[in-house]
């Protein structure tokens, strides 16, 4: 499928040798097209990249020039990195839309907590240690755009 990273039979290789294709192979192609076209999508707001397009008429943030990875190879057409990441990413988004990435820290998000009157709960089923794999395959070759110093309030 183009504008997408990777594809199905990519991403299903990547999960089945890693024994993590089970919902993935129950999906079904329309679901794992949309999950792939999630990822991709998330990968190009959340991450900037080495090096600049290869063609200002691309959609996607790859291919790119000049791009090397932390090893000084050079970087052609999709590395196997971002495919790789996009597997990992269009795994996780066959239960629906990718949360944003939280820059500030990798602990588990506050959802519920009592003290008093005040009660917040923490959600320990959040996306982050699949965040945390996907910024490690990413190593060297994009990083995390920043929010310039804005954090994000939410109002339980």
């Amino acid at each position: 499928m183009s504008g997408t990273y990777a594809t199905v039979e990519e991403v299903t290789a990547y999960l089945t040798a890693r024994g993590l294709n089970a919902a993935w192979d129950a999906a079904g192609g329309t679901k794992q097209n949309a999950a792939l076209v999630e990822a991709t999508s998330f990968l190009d707001a959340a991450f900037s990249w080495v090096g600049s397009i290869a063609d200002s008429s691309q959609t996607l943030a790859w291919p790119r020039l000049c791009a090397y990875d932390r090893e000084g190879r050079v970087l052609d057409g999709i590395p196997q990195q971002v495919k790789d990441a996009c597997s990992e990413l269009a795994n996780l988004a066959l239960g629906g839309r990718l949360m944003p990435m939280d820059l500030a820290s990798n602990s588990a998000t506050v959802k519920r907590d009592k003290i008093g009157d005040v009660e917040v709960e923490y959600d320990t089923t959040n996306q982050q240690s699949c965040y945390d794999y996907v910024r490690m395959i990413l190593r060297g070759i994009g990083g995390l755009r920043t929010n310039s110093g804005m954090n994000r309030l939410l109002r339980v």
